[in-house]
């Protein structure tokens, strides 16, 4: 009986050292913008409360600060000889946010696009998602086939440097996305080896390599917005997220 009640407690101390010791999940959220000036960039950041750190990654050359990282296309094409445009190619940003921030050991990091508007709190539109583990999110994300719909889309042949089987592709969307630790240093290792058009290149490295990957929750998810996003009318404060096609 004793010894029951030994390893009952030992047990419970185990678990509550356990829950104690356990680091809180640490994420960063990175607004991609093309200059400072660009008010919804700061709308974006204002969203957030103190507790989730900020990066803006901005085009041109100036001088790195805590919350402002600088990069110019020619930048990324000395990262990736296979780089074509800002605009087409996502590795090299993802290059340099990894050398960034290796040190710091976030689990995930949240790309956001400067066209991308969140009715409410951004930091509300993260903790949805905070019980998912997967290592790459996005919305939209389908493997090939998974739809007949999307058979046809335009992107799934856009690859360089790498040809895959077609039945081991993934689409998606990348107004926002997520990446764990683990995938960015894979992204990373990737550079200069393969690329291609990133809603078709990205979530299809994550299957090949054996990385897990899936969709971001609906309730983060706005409506179907065409056109330019009429804020005014997007005053609901439900903290979702919206793009001007959709997210």
């Amino acid at each position: 009986m004793m010894t029951i009640i030994f390893y009952v407690i030992l047990l419970f101390v185990v678990i509550v050292l356990f829950l104690f010791n356990r680091r809180p999940c640490k994420q960063l959220v990175v607004v991609k913008g093309r200059t400072l000036d660009d008010p919804r960039i700061w709308d974006t950041v204002s969203k957030l409360d103190g507790n989730i750190p900020y990066v803006i990654l901005v085009d041109g050359i100036g001088e790195d600060t805590e919350t402002v990282t600088y990069r110019t296309n020619e930048d990324c094409k000395r990262i990736n000889p296979l780089h074509e445009s800002v605009s087409y190619s996502l590795e090299s940003d993802l290059y340099i946010l990894y050398e960034k921030f290796r040190d710091e050991e976030y689990d995930y990091v949240w790309l956001v696009e400067d066209d991308v508007y969140c009715d409410g709190r951004l930091d509300k539109c993260i903790e949805f998602n905070s019980h998912r583990k997967e290592d790459f999110l996005a919305s939209f994300v389908e493997d090939y086939g998974e739809t007949e719909a999307e058979l046809n889309w335009f992107w799934w042949n856009h690859l360089k440097n790498w040809s895959p089987p077609i039945e081991q592709r993934v689409k998606s969307f990348f107004p926002v996305t997520r990446y764990s630790r683990r995938f960015l240093e894979c992204v990373h290792d990737n550079v200069g080896k393969s690329t291609g058009y990133c809603e078709v290149y990205i979530p299809t490295l994550a299957k090949t390599n054996g990385y897990t990957y899936g969709n971001i929750e609906n309730r983060s998810i706005g409506a179907l917005t065409l056109g330019t996003i009429d804020t005014k009318s997007l005053q609901n404060n439900d903290n979702r997220l919206y793009h001007k096609w959709v997210l």
